[in-house]
């Protein structure tokens, strides 16, 4: 599978530049952040190609981003620009990570724990490595991403210009996701609901503050936890 990630980070960078949804959701997740963490270390933990890790380092935040790819982590190293609070850091987040304890104030998971084969076992390393009342903020996708829904979506926003825009730029991503298509239905990766994702989170030692629909067409739950 890393051959397909290093493959999709050569096209991935059409959402941050030509899909306000995605642009949305880089400021959401930063307010999140900003409203119940300290200004500490933040892990970006499946970071691809820098954009939260980048916007978080931005912001004041000393972050770490960790990939498993080296296409994905490539194309953030070329943003960092003389960004010193920001280190990009190669690692599977199915293992155990190279951190202490308690060594994050903050930890955000952007539409990467639908690939892991043991959520639960990767919820439980964010737990360790999370400072006690740290915040943890997780956006996950709880439906398929159609085209048809996002055009209209985007007719409706800045009528038909935009339309076109993000059909042109976005056509080749999509090809990629239909083949993670094929993957969540298969059940090798999976998607998630509300009460699923409150249910690990809880069982995991996290304390849910908020839930949001957000993304294109609300694909996406946005959820605010702090560690117990």
């Amino acid at each position: 599978m890393l051959a397909f990630w290093n493959l999709y980070a050569t096209v991935y960078d059409s959402l941050p530049n030509h899909f306000q949804p995605y642009q949305k959701l880089v400021q959401q997740v930063v307010e999140e952040v900003d409203k119940y963490s300290s200004k500490g270390t933040v892990l970006d933990a499946g970071c691809g190609t820098g954009n939260f890790s980048v916007a978080l380092a931005k912001r004041g935040y000393d972050v770490i981003g960790i990939d498993n790819a080296d296409g994905m982590l490539n194309r953030a190293r070329s943003k960092q620009n003389g960004i010193s609070n920001l280190r990009l850091l190669k690692s599977d987040l199915g293992e155990r990570l190279a951190f202490p304890d308690n060594y994050f104030s903050g930890i955000i998971s952007v539409h990467t724990l639908y690939t892991m084969r043991d959520p639960e076992g990767t919820l439980k390393e964010y737990h360790r490595l999370l400072s006690p009342g740290g915040v943890f903020v997780l956006s996950e996708l709880q439906q398929p991403i159609e085209i048809k829904p996002v055009i209209e979506e985007a007719i409706n926003r800045n009528g038909w210009s935009e339309a076109i825009n993000v059909f042109y730029h976005l056509f080749i991503l999509g090809l990629f996701n239909v083949a993670l298509g094929k993957k969540l239905r298969s059940g090798l990766y999976h998607y998630w609901n509300e009460s699923r994702l409150k249910e690990i989170l809880t069982r995991t030692g996290f304390s849910v503050i908020s839930v949001k629909e957000t993304y294109t067409n609300n694909r996406d739950l946005l959820i605010t936890s702090t560690k117990r």
